[in-house]
């Protein structure tokens, strides 16, 4: 049986767990949000995966193999289509943007976004704009984790005394 909707910003089909299906999530969770389905090929034939072993894989990466930690934004579900088990992976859209591989230098290859239909590596601008887009607060507005400050004269500061 063939899924009807087709793969777009928001809906990507992967056949088994694999590296492009993480650098989706990634992508998922620096954007607007987005649905991941593990045993769907790409033309949309379901054709089923280990749900168990899926699901221990997304929520590990989610929670290893990402900064900041992703855990909190995904969710597995089992889906039956056709008698045959797939993997639902919803992914929120984060708070605390941008989300790379760990480790990885923001600019080469470790954030992601989608463009259309597509997942790609973002570049130095629009690891900017996400940056941006991630904290809609104003810098005034924001909580200060050091309160007591110290006023010797107009110019000096001291913090902590």
């Amino acid at each position: 049986m063939k899924l009807s909707k087709p793969e777009g910003q928001t809906l990507e089909y992967k056949q088994e767990w694999c590296d492009t299906a993480k650098k989706t999530m990634i992508a998922f969770a620096n954007d607007l949000d987005g649905i991941l389905l593990i045993g769907v090929a790409d033309d949309g034939e379901v054709v089923g995966c280990n749900f168990d072993q899926v699901e221990r894989s997304v929520r590990s990466f989610a929670r290893d193999g990402v900064e900041p930690s992703m855990s909190a934004l995904v969710k597995a579900r089992k889906q039956i289509v056709d008698d045959k088990i797939i993997t639902s992976v919803l992914i929120a859209p984060g708070t605390e943007r941008p989300y790379s591989f760990r480790g990885k230098v923001l600019t080469e290859g470790g954030v992601y976004i989608r463009l259309g239909g597509q997942t790609v590596s973002a570049t130095l601008e629009e690891v900017m704009r996400i940056i941006r887009r991630g904290e809609p607060r104003t810098w005034e507005s924001r909580p200060c984790n050091q309160s007591e400050l110290t006023f010797v004269d107009s110019t000096t500061v001291r913090i902590g005394v």
